[in-house]
């Protein structure tokens, strides 16, 4: 009886460790699928929050400086998804920023993620001296 002991539990310990590596590579797929996401958002945020003040700041548009920061932000992350899209778009005022893409999981393009920010035109020197007017501060 013994014997039969033995090889049920080697048949069960191969059971529960093939299930094992098979749950943490999953979990681990959607750990990058999770941290790519983030980065992107991350980048498409800095991106249209950089373009705004610089738009206004050097009096150029701020879609333009948006586009150009995304271009540069994108460039620089090591884990890029398939067909990922950017569609930069707004007036003098206002920008908006739409990203998407697919992340592989185990060799298929499974997970999508999609954002879109928006930032309106940042203009400091406008907002502090209504600040200082508002306070009473004059000049």
């Amino acid at each position: 009886m013994k014997w039969k002991k033995k090889g049920s539990l080697t048949v069960e310990a191969s059971f529960i460790i093939s299930m094992s590596l098979i749950t943490v590579g999953l979990m681990l797929s959607l750990c990058f699928f999770i941290y790519q996401r983030c980065w992107y958002t991350q980048a498409a945020c800095e991106s249209v929050l950089t373009g705004s003040a610089l738009g206004i700041w050097k009096g150029e548009s701020i879609v333009e400086q948006t586009e150009e920061k995304w271009k540069s932000r994108k460039e620089e992350f090591f884990l890029k998804p398939e067909n990922l899209t950017a569609n930069c778009s707004g007036n003098k005022d206002r920008v908006l920023l739409e990203i998407s893409g697919k992340t592989a999981v185990w060799g298929r393009a499974a997970l999508e993620f999609s954002n879109s920010v928006s930032q309106k035109g940042i203009r400091p020197v406008r907002y502090i001296r209504k600040v200082q007017a508002f306070m009473g501060g004059g000049g």
